[in-house]
């Protein structure tokens, strides 16, 4: 009873969570992030396969589960890395240079369980695969600790590690079996795409400034914020702004809290311009553009004391 009230509940959020990346897409599109949406989309793909053959219909023997769900708990990943290199130019080359490379050398433990083009083994993951396996996910869903999809990134690294551990020799005797941990990882899964899809907390009175980095810091990860917030108080301290970046948005100097209305930094349009001039390697100008309106529609070219042509591209 209790594993058949997990089927219904997870079905519902699988098909949530495919529902919420898919629209996701619109939103996703103008931004270095698209390569991500899509890595995402696969791992739905996948996760829906497993759910509905496996789970659902009961079709896999334990072998051909066993290899599908370990593909299911890696393609994730895929998605969290792409974040990291969401950058232009060179975003679809980060895809096949890095990521799938990647996810090829973490699948290749699970073929020891094949014998000719079927698999007849149950899968049993040795403690070094696993180990390298969670630390790209701790690489990977880290990033967004600190941001707005804290939640979401904790749900769906807790779902991976629920498919992958118990497959481990590591995991025997301690978690779920793997058939159970597959039940809590999809019902975790629609977790995180419910927590994720939750309105941002900056509202249509926010300023200009808060919603652009907030919109960026969360969407992009810490790793990213940092590049870019480095590169902003470079500049700052160059053309002695007023004001300078922290991770939770601009403040005065010497201040340790968000000026009010952001008035300090609102007043100049130099600040505008470089931060159109920066976010331009993640993002189309009309993403900027509907967040961070400049003055005057005119390029934004950075100062030779700030932002240099051809150091930002190598810098951020």
């Amino acid at each position: 009873m209790f594993d058949t009230v997990l089927k219904v509940v997870g079905s519902c959020g699988l098909a949530g969570s495919v529902l919420l990346v898919a629209r996701a897409h619109t939103a996703i599109k103008p931004t270095a992030l698209l390569a991500a949406w899509y890595w995402s989309m696969f791992a739905l793909f996948l996760w829906s396969a497993g759910w509905i053959l496996d789970v659902l219909l009961a079709l896999l023997d334990p072998p051909a589960a066993d290899q599908l769900w370990y593909a299911v708990s890696i393609v994730p990943l895929g998605s969290l890395v792409a974040v990291l290199g969401a950058r232009k130019p060179g975003l679809w080359v980060w895809s096949g240079f890095v990521i799938l490379p990647l996810l090829i050398v973490l699948e290749l433990p699970a073929v020891s369980a094949w014998s000719g083009w079927v698999p007849s083994l149950r899968l049993q993951l040795e403690t070094p695969p696993l180990i390298g396996c969670l630390l790209v996910l701790i690489m990977g869903a880290g990033n967004y600790f600190g941001t707005r999809f804290t939640g979401a990134a904790t749900f769906l690294a807790s779902a991976v590690v629920l498919l992958v551990i118990p497959a481990s020799t590591a995991g025997q005797g301690i978690f779920p079996t793997p058939e159970r941990g597959r039940l809590f990882a999809t019902l975790l899964l629609g977790l995180a795409a419910l927590t994720a899809a939750r309105p941002a907390s900056t509202g249509p009175q926010a300023g200009h400034f808060q919603r652009i980095w907030l919109d960026f810091r969360d969407w992009f990860g810490i790793v990213w914020a940092k590049r870019v917030q480095d590169r902003m108080n470079e500049a700052a301290a160059n053309e002695q702004w007023p004001c300078r970046l922290e991770m939770h948005g601009f403040v005065a100097l010497n201040s340790t809290s968000k000026p009010d209305d952001e008035a300090v930094c609102a007043t100049s349009d130099r600040i505008k311009h470089t931060f159109h001039w920066i976010l331009r390697r993640f993002a189309e100008p009309e993403w900027i553009e509907e967040r961070l309106p400049l003055p005057q529609k005119t390029r934004p070219e950075p100062t030779a004391g700030s932002v240099k042509q051809g150091q930002a591209d190598d810098d951020v």
